[in-house]
């Protein structure tokens, strides 16, 4: 009776046994599965902190670029400003010297007529 107890116990041992086998070879699967998922995790992390910086650079390039566009901007508008001045004036004194010569060319048609007059 004994040695059958210790039999029934035995087999219990081995069914535990291989019961605590299954349970531990699932965890380690699932232990490589989650590191495999980290593993892939941090790939993606640094893939994108490659992407962020990638981008953070064409940011700041851009940003370059628009205070180039600006600053030429500037510069044409402010060359435009001086050209449209440059044209007023030269209008200005085109008309000065139309007028002054309109002015001496009657000075002299009334010169003229005076001179036929006497």
């Amino acid at each position: 009776d004994g040695a059958a107890a210790d039999d029934g116990a035995t087999l219990l041992l081995r069914e535990s046994n291989a019961r605590l086998e299954q349970e531990l070879a699932t965890a380690r699967e699932e232990l490589a599965k989650s590191q495999q998922a980290q593993r892939s995790l941090m790939t993606d992390n640094s893939s994108l902190r490659n992407d962020l910086q990638a981008l953070q650079t064409g940011k700041r390039a851009l940003q370059q670029q628009i205070i180039a566009i600006k600053r030429s901007e500037g510069e044409l508008e402010s060359r435009a400003m001086a050209a449209e001045t440059a044209t007023i004036e030269a209008r200005q004194a085109a008309e000065t010297a139309a007028l002054q010569a309109t002015r001496q060319q009657e000075a002299m048609q009334q010169e003229h007529e005076r001179a036929m007059a006497e």
